[in-house]
């Protein structure tokens, strides 16, 4: 079985090269720098997961989940958001995920395990959905 494919969008290097190495353990991550490459890599090659930061330039991630969710083809993808905003309680935190069509909401700072065990679970629910032929 081939590794998952991920697509990581961070602005910030430091985070994005550590998050990429931690990612690269387990499967195949790529890293770019702003929405509109990720958007770019999205259509290049489907991935499994997006990562997305919300504040990048040439395209926020806001802007990338909207052109996703609009488009038939990666419209299924699953994306987890990350922002340095905070939460205020996890009620918010789920009304923000529907209002930006996410799976998952991570707000900085995290350990890198946090992201890993929410890629992870995402893959796993991906692999009951095919089972199960939904």
């Amino acid at each position: 079985m081939c590794a998952a494919r991920i697509i990581l969008a961070d602005d910030d290097p430091e985070l994005r090269d550590l998050l990429a190495c931690f990612l690269n353990m387990r499967w195949n991550a790529t890293a770019v720098s702003n929405g509109k490459e990720a958007l770019e890599e999205i259509h290049r090659e489907r991935p499994d997961v997006v990562i997305l930061d919300i504040m990048m330039p040439r395209m926020d991630g806001l802007e990338v989940v909207e052109k996703m969710r609009g488009d038939e083809s990666t419209a299924d993808i699953p994306i987890i958001m990350m922002t340095a905003s905070t939460r205020d309680s996890d009620t918010h935190d789920s009304v923000w995920r529907m209002a930006v069509g996410t799976e998952v909401f991570i707000t900085k700072p995290f350990e890198p395990q946090e992201l890993m065990a929410k890629v992870e679970e995402i893959l796993r629910e991906q692999v009951q959905r095919r089972r199960a032929g939904k």
